[in-house]
């Protein structure tokens, strides 16, 4: 069970990475509200990844030892439309995992309950950000 739980944490990880990477290098019209946007994803992640980590060595006994085995593309310098584009494609990665986690203990629950709401909420003001 906790080896499941703990797959959420490398996908946080990478979102995190993106996040600040887009954060940083993202240029053109509504800069600064992606700008600052950006920067409540990045410490959501952050303090999922923490909390996350924390629950799983406090309820499974296993060490902090993540790490991403999964090389993910960099986003250097580019329009918004790209950099949302790529963070919601981290968003939606992170989701399939939590979705796809079941017969865990209702503690466990809980928290990718509202890690699921929160990120459901990210994923959407992004997508509305470059919508139509």
């Amino acid at each position: 069970m906790s080896v499941y739980v703990s797959n959420v944490i490398p996908s946080l990880i990478r979102l995190e990475a993106i996040t600040r990477e887009v954060h940083w290098n993202v240029r053109g019209p509504g800069f600064i509200s992606i700008h600052r946007y950006l920067d409540e994803v990045y410490a959501s992640a952050e303090a999922y990844i923490d909390e996350i980590a924390e629950h799983v060595v406090a309820f499974y006994g296993m060490s902090p030892t993540w790490s991403v085995e999964k090389p993910f593309q960099h986003f250097r310098a580019g329009v918004i439309s790209d950099g949302i584009e790529r963070v919601v494609t981290e968003i939606d990665s992170l989701l399939e995992i939590v979705d796809s986690l079941d017969d865990v203990s209702r503690e466990t629950e809980d928290i990718l309950v509202r890690l699921s709401q929160d990120f459901h909420k990210h994923r959407w003001f992004l997508v509305n950000e470059i919508s139509e």
